[in-house]
């Protein structure tokens, strides 16, 4: 397999930012998905990297086309995972960061920043990391999720709520006697 290129040269990011789209092949993604999970076909990376003083920040949306096996149904779902990101690369060898004068809140941030190494930042771990975190190790067709799921047929929207609840306000009829049951301390 081709190596991407997902490595960028901090000195040579413009003031406006760069963007940056890159094709991810099915083989690049199978290597980061979780058994459960297989390729159904090329990904893409869309991002915008900005400098930041000496820092840079990559803040973008990774769309990865998958098939698994749901785990209650066993049936063979497809799925376009679509996960954005936003991250701080920042010089290796730097302790401090400033972020005064930045277009960034903390909620952008996740729990550490990315390192620049020489001048160059790869982002292909990056991506790598969020791709492996989108992923639920025991998926569930989108109909169980609680997501709205489309008739086969007609594309209109199915009513996939559950007859029982944990909700006083949707029970079941069929056990509605039930709630008059008390039981003996």
């Amino acid at each position: 397999m081709k190596p991407l290129d997902l490595q960028i040269n901090v000195n040579e990011i413009p003031d406006a930012g760069v963007d940056v789209a890159v094709d991810l092949p099915a083989e690049w993604i199978a290597e980061t998905l979780l058994p459960a999970y297989s390729a159904h076909g090329d990904g893409r990376v869309t991002a915008e990297v900005t400098r930041m003083g000496e820092n840079a920040f990559v803040r973008g949306k990774v769309v990865v086309p998958v098939t698994f096996v749901c785990s209650r149904t066993l049936d063979e779902c497809e799925e376009t995972l679509s996960i954005p990101f936003a991250e701080l690369f920042v010089r290796n060898d730097t302790k401090e960061i400033n972020l005064a004068e930045a277009d960034v809140s903390s909620d952008d941030l996740d729990d550490e920043p990315w390192a620049i190494v020489g001048a160059m930042m790869d982002i292909e771990g990056l991506i790598r990391e969020h791709i492996v975190l989108a992923q639920d190790p025991y998926p569930r067709h989108p109909s169980l999720r609680g997501e709205p799921a489309l008739d086969e047929d007609d594309d209109t929207v199915v009513d996939t709520t559950p007859l029982w609840s944990s909700t006083a306000d949707r029970v079941d009829p069929r056990w509605h006697k039930l709630r008059d049951v008390k039981l003996k301390d």
